[in-house]
C-alpha cells in the first residue's frame, strides 16, 4: 500500500512541477512581449524625430575624432 501511494505523490509532483514550468514561462513569455512594446516606445519617442541627415552629419563628426 505505501508504494502504491508514493508512486500517486511521485506523478502528483511531477505534474506540480510541469504546472510551474508552464506558469513561469507564460510570465516569463508576457514581460518579454511588454518590454518590447516599452523598447519600442521609448525608442520612437527618442530618435523618431531626428532628421536622417542631422544623423550623418552628427556621425562624421565624431568619427574624424
Amino acid at each position: 500500500m505505501k508504494k502504491e501511494r508514493n508512486i500517486l505523490l511521485i506523478g502528483q509532483k511531477r505534474k506540480l512541477w510541469e504546472l510551474q514550468h508552464d506558469i513561469k514561462d507564460s510570465l516569463l513569455n508576457w514581460i518579454e512581449k511588454i518590454s518590447g512594446r516599452i523598447y519600442n516606445w521609448a525608442w520612437d519617442k527618442r530618435w523618431n524625430k531626428r532628421s536622417q541627415e542631422e544623423w550623418i552629419k552628427g556621425y562624421n563628426e565624431w568619427k574624424k575624432k
